[in-house]
């Protein structure tokens, strides 16, 4: 009871911030940009450097055996629609110590004209050996051991620069895709994510998703899904913990929680390795990771059974779509122990409301939770027969959803239907 008391505390003093900032002007009001379409090979070239007096503390062997986990983890969540071509360059050193590019470990705090010194001589330094146009992502791998929420090393541990970073939000849009000048004369307007040599796979990939998602009339494609303002100004004003600014979606999408617990500090610790969860079918759907027939529309008064499979490693039906209204719907997945997300803590019928209209960082997606008195979402999924809650209902919306049966292959057998005939089916 105490945890969902902080957690409503927590949920109110962001919304009420959010507000006060919308009705003061001082943020752009947006909402999250239409889903896009990433298929294919993705060719990525990751820029090692180190700084004039600095020593990296990861070898470039692991960067490069980071990289191919992240490779790894882009085809299974996109179901191998899109996949990783890496190519791995330097370490080079920068011109200038590290104290000039260090940056502030919290998102409203970052010096935004170090991000760009940062990228620039990057850019320029890898720029010699290849030809940056062949490329649509880069990631920088800042050789700084960096410890989370502290200004040790870089300051931040991962970052997207573009989009994100590299931008200028008081120029109008909140998100742009930067155009970054070269020493030859040429550009990079490609995505750009910059991580610590000792980040984890689950940063990678959350900025990397950024990056691929890129920015339609302003906004990302794919946003951070924890909220932003708390993520900057952590109770106590200490290190943050992510269960103080996951708010709204917990551990299940790497877009709220880069990793599902405290892990061994150790780069190559197989516990840390597997530490990072999957997506949800939101952010999925964001970068056109779904084939035809794999999601199910279902309209708010109809009735429909529906055998889902694992999100994860699944073929057939994935996900069920129930459209509410203008760039709201309600998702349903089903979330089993397997491949990344194998360290879920937990497994069943996850139900995730969807508002595109919202703000970035303000409750975009949040999840139905099944079991409210577990800590941190932890037991967010329905299961046939079990939890504090055996099924959703919306009566406003005419909507109820109830997992029905399991079978052995994980696959959940679900109705979608309304809260008059919910039990009627659960009767079966």
């Amino acid at each position: 009871m105490l945890h969902s008391v902080h957690s409503i505390k927590r949920r109110v003093f962001a919304v009420l911030f959010a507000l006060c900032f919308f009705l003061t002007g001082l943020v752009h009001a947006g909402s999250v940009a239409d889903p896009i379409s990433v298929e294919g090979p993705q060719r990525m070239l990751v820029i090692m450097v180190t700084f004039p007096g600095s020593k990296s503390v990861i070898p470039a062997e692991q960067i490069a055996k980071k990289a191919e986990r992240v490779g790894a983890y882009i085809r299974a969540v996109s179901g191998g629609i899109a996949w990783m071509e890496t190519t791995l360059s330097g370490p080079y050193e920068l011109p200038a110590p590290l104290t000039e590019y260090s940056i502030k470990p919290y998102n409203a705090q970052v010096d935004r004209s170090r991000v760009n010194l940062l990228v620039r001589d990057a850019l320029n330094a890898a720029q010699k050996d290849h030809d940056l146009s062949s490329f649509k992502q880069i990631w920088i791998s800042v050789g700084a051991w960096t410890t989370p929420g502290t200004e040790t090393g870089y300051g931040m541990i991962c970052l997207s620069a573009n989009p994100g970073f590299l931008h200028d939000p008081t120029s109008g849009e909140r998100f742009k895709m930067k155009a970054v000048p070269l020493a030859d004369g040429s550009k990079f307007s490609g995505g750009i994510i910059i991580n610590t040599e000792n980040s984890v796979l689950g940063h990678v990939a959350h900025d990397l998703m950024h990056a691929m998602g890129g920015v339609i009339s302003g906004e990302r494609s794919v946003p951070c899904l924890y909220s932003q303002y708390l993520q900057s100004h952590p109770v106590g004003g200490g290190r943050p913990d992510y269960d103080e600014f996951s708010i709204y979606l917990g551990p299940w999408d790497v877009m709220s929680q880069h990793f599902l617990k405290k892990t061994k500090q150790a780069e190559n610790s197989d516990e840390r390795r597997q530490a990072s969860p999957g997506i949800t079918s939101f952010t999925r759907m964001q970068l056109g990771w779904f084939r035809p027939g794999q999601v199910v529309t279902v309209q708010p008064g109809e009735t429909k059974e529906v055998t889902l499979e694992p999100l994860l490693g699944g073929e057939k039906e994935l996900t069920v779509m129930i459209p509410v209204g203008k760039r709201r719907y309600i998702l349903v997945e089903n979330r089993q122990k397997v491949s990344f997300d194998s360290m879920l803590p937990s497994s069943g019928l996850l139900v995730l409301r969807v508002d595109r209209t919202r703000e970035e960082g303000d409750g975009t997606v949040t999840v139905i939770n099944a079991n409210p008195s577990l800590p941190h979402f932890s037991g967010a999924p329905f299961m046939p027969g079990q939890g504090e809650l055996l099924f959703f209902e919306d009566k406003a919306l005419n909507i109820a959803i109830a997992p029905l049966a399991i079978t052995e292959t994980g696959a959940i057998r679900i109705v979608v239907t309304t809260p008059s005939r919910v039990k009627e089916f659960l009767k079966k």
